[in-house]
């Protein structure tokens, strides 16, 4: 296979795939018994997929759970709650679950992301792990790198590459034949509570650079060739508000506000008549403009994952140029929803404050209007204990401007779809 990207995409995706009724019945059992031999890739769905036989080629599987303590020669890529490799994989492992446990030896790189992962064995090349929860086990050798990202994380094996880690409670017991990068700054905090460990028994031969808002302890027993810690500032608690920081947000909320307002200006300018009538649409029917915009982009996503399990299906038969394009097209058009959407909602908003005024004018007091309410909340959303009350009614006015603007946007097309179906040019 020749779509190292295309391969990523399908990893990440067979996590949710999966779960999914439509990919996966839930009385669906497949296995690859031990004496079989299989000459060519394999994609298997299903509540269960075995693999204890022998597969030339990659094996693609989405379900329940997955296993594998056969052979494969190509790439493991797979999606759904528990994932097991304790058998040999000649290429790379890409998968995406709830655990994951990979105990044999795999040729190429490990790509996994899930709530609890272990890894042991002999791994040749790199690992790139993100989760809750992850175990790097005392027989496990690393040929090459190691990056991990989660809450928790314990390694006790051996890595010959550079080792990156970033979480809120690391514990390193293991030996490091390069450097070692420790960050706790991460979305799990920096607070106090985080921590990095070394245990005895630790060997670091390169130097150890950490960033964590106390030093670390190095015990007796333990050999670090050398270290440098980069202290780092607890995060402001809620009730902590930077002036500075909100003034800062005030600026970049009038320059984004002005920029959409020019770019809105010029949309007007190519389509005068269009945008004229986007704000009617709403004002005629509200209720009916939402319901028509959820709608629209409800079908949208249910095509965009139809698209994507074809695309999956089409990286086995190797053609997936012609899906891939169409994804993409419907990827450009939900983006156009999303940006175009506040259109006619501010140009129904200063409607409603203002009559009689030049279209511009009312455009611009309705835009600011919205921005203004929005960067109000998301300022309210920082207090300590109303700030989650703000914030749901933040995420509604977003919901609301999406769904309005986007029901108006389609309501709009439609009527232009069918006047050009309508249009005869002969008698006009």
């Amino acid at each position: 296979m020749n779509y190292p990207k295309i391969k990523m995409i399908g990893a990440a995706l067979f996590a949710v795939l999966a779960l999914s009724s439509s990919i996966a019945q839930a009385d669906e059992m497949k296995t690859i018994l031990k004496n079989q031999v299989l000459s060519k890739s394999q994609f298997l769905c299903g509540e269960e997929v075995t693999n204890e036989g022998s597969i030339k080629g990659d094996l693609f599987s989405g379900a329940k759970i997955i296993s594998s303590s056969g052979i494969i020669t190509g790439d493991f890529i797979a999606g759904g709650q528990d994932i097991s490799s304790s058998g040999t994989v000649n290429g790379d492992i890409l998968c995406g679950g709830e655990s994951i446990d990979i105990s044999g030896a795999v040729d190429g790189d490990i790509r996994c992301g899930g709530a609890n992962i272990s890894i042991s064995g002999k791994i040749e090349k790199n690992v790139n792990v993100f989760g809750e929860s992850i175990k790097i086990k005392p027989n496990t050798q690393i040929g090459r790198n190691l990056l991990a990202f989660g809450k928790y994380i314990k390694i006790d094996g051996k890595v010959n590459g550079y080792t990156k880690l970033g979480g809120h409670r690391i514990i390193l017991n293991g030996e490091f034949f390069q450097d070692v990068d420790i960050n706790t700054e991460t979305i799990w905090d920096s607070g106090p509570n985080s921590s990095v460990t070394i245990l005895p028994g630790t060997i670091i031969h390169g130097k150890l650079t950490y960033r964590s808002t106390a030093p670390i302890n190095i015990p007796k027993g333990a050999v670090v060739n050398s270290s440098q810690w980069i202290k780092s500032t607890p995060p402001k608690t809620e009730n902590q508000i930077s002036i500075r920081s909100i003034s800062v947000s005030f600026i970049k909320m009038i320059v984004a506000t002005v920029a959409y307002f020019l770019f809105a200006m010029l949309f007007f300018r190519l389509f005068p008549g269009i945008f004229k009538n986007l704000s009617q649409a709403i004002q005629q029917n509200p209720l009916m403009t939402a319901g028509v915009g959820l709608l629209g982009i409800l079908s949208i996503l249910i095509t965009l994952i139809g698209i994507i399990i074809l695309v999956i299906f089409s990286i086995v038969f190797e053609t997936p140029e012609l899906l891939l394009l169409i994804t993409t097209a419907s990827i450009w058009i939900y983006t156009g929803l999303v940006c175009l959407a506040s259109i006619p909602v501010a140009l129904w908003v200063g409607e409603l404050l203002v009559k009689n005024r030049p279209l511009h004018i009312q455009f611009a007091l309705g835009l600011g209007s919205l921005a203004l309410c929005q960067f109000i909340l998301d300022v309210l959303g920082n207090t300590p204990k109303l700030g989650p009350a703000f914030e749901m009614i933040q995420f509604i006015l977003c919901l609301g401007i999406l769904l309005l603007g986007s029901g108006a946007l389609i309501r709009m097309a439609k009527k232009v779809i069918r006047f050009v179906r309508t249009f005869d040019p002969i008698s006009a």
